[in-house]
């Protein structure tokens, strides 16, 4: 009689031990989800065709432009200028500067301001 008492006060600690523990990990894997969600939730969204975010696309499309061609044109100007900027020296202290033929430097040494010649 005693010992089955104590068999069943065994398995009761038992089964309420698994419960325990059962609860606990759905308690951790909950921690982790919500965890995870404001990880994800607190990056800007963006749109992987434009490769930019969400919010400059929404703002060029309320101005009737494209994104690509806008892109597009700021690498085409970044092109030109590599092309076509060469290195100059300022006359008055010899340091180099890049800048187009025919325009106006003021070199960052001195502060004369010198044409590109």
């Amino acid at each position: 009689m005693w010992i089955d008492k104590r068999g069943a006060e065994l398995d009761f600690n038992f089964r309420y031990s698994m419960y325990i523990l059962t609860f606990q990990v759905l308690f951790g894997l909950f921690f982790v989800f919500l965890v995870v969600s404001f990880i994800l939730l607190l990056k800007p969204p963006t749109m992987k065709k434009y490769k930019t975010s969400l919010k400059t696309v929404l703002e060029y499309e309320n101005r009737n432009e494209d994104v690509l061609e806008d892109q597009g044109h700021e690498m085409r100007k970044k092109t030109n200028y590599r092309l076509t900027a060469k290195r100059f020296y300022c006359p008055t202290c010899d340091a180099p500067t890049e800048g187009i033929r025919g325009t106006f430097k003021t070199c960052e040494n001195c502060g004369e301001t010198f044409k590109l010649s």
